[in-house]
């Protein structure tokens, strides 16, 4: 008898770890990948209930009931603001709860926008132009993860883009957001082939910058690539 009690209550126990372990899947994990950003509004007076359904229709969350029972747990319903806010499917229910506690509204946002053939020093300027940063900023934060990184540098890994960026935002939130985009602009795909070329992703960034500072026709760049790839095999 006393053993049957033991595997019960072993039973229950793991059954709880599955159902904890979906449930943090669930609330930490996107529903996609990659995704364009959504304009999401909350008006004053709605419950957690109609903002799930309307994360779930807009295809922002997988499931209305993780964001219901999250919020449930941890208390914060009142906390949620209202205002209109731009979400992303990489977004998780997690975040997607924390941007709406601190209210990160459109209103308190600002776009930047990062041109083809910038370096860092060319992006740094833009961003003292634009008031977002004090001068060398950007350079030394960027200089400071390429050493936590062993890279000779980050030259190559801030993706040309359109970034939405908090009027509050520091260098190191900058850094972030575009450093977030470029790895989700590298696909698994992209990765893969990669590694079966025997290379790293820093090996080709650093080629990439090479060639795009050198060439600006997309064919002689291909064409360039290729001269390169021969030089290195022959050492």
């Amino acid at each position: 008898m006393f053993k049957k009690i033991i595997y019960f209550i072993f039973i229950l126990i793991l059954i709880f770890i599955i159902i904890y372990i979906i449930f943090l899947r669930g609330i930490n994990k996107p529903i996609a990948n990659n995704g364009d950003d959504v304009i999401f509004n909350i008006t004053k007076g709605m419950v957690v209930e109609e903002i799930g359904d309307k994360l779930e229709k807009n295809n922002l969350i997988k499931s209305k009931k993780y964001f219901k029972f999250y919020i449930s747990i941890s208390g914060k319903s009142s906390k949620l603001q209202a205002g209109e806010y731009v979400l992303n499917p990489m977004l998780s229910i997690k975040e997607i709860v924390e941007i709406f506690i601190k209210g990160e509204t459109l209103s308190k946002e600002k776009t930047i926008k990062i041109i083809e053939g910038w370096n860092i020093k060319d992006i740094d300027n833009y961003l003292t132009e634009q008031k977002i940063i004090n001068k060398n900023e950007f350079i030394s934060v960027t200089n400071e993860i390429a050493k936590t990184k062993e890279k000779i540098n980050m030259e190559g890994y801030f993706f040309p883009d359109t970034y939405r960026i908090f009027n509050n935002s520091k260098a190191d939130d900058v850094v972030k957001k575009m450093l977030d985009n470029f790895d989700n602009k590298l696909t698994e795909q992209m990765k893969d082939d990669i590694k079966k070329q025997n290379k790293t992703i820093d090996e080709i960034i650093i080629m990439a910058s090479i060639i795009e500072k050198e060439v600006r026709d997309y064919d002689d760049m291909k064409i360039v690539a290729g001269d390169f790839e021969n030089r290195t095999k022959n050492g």
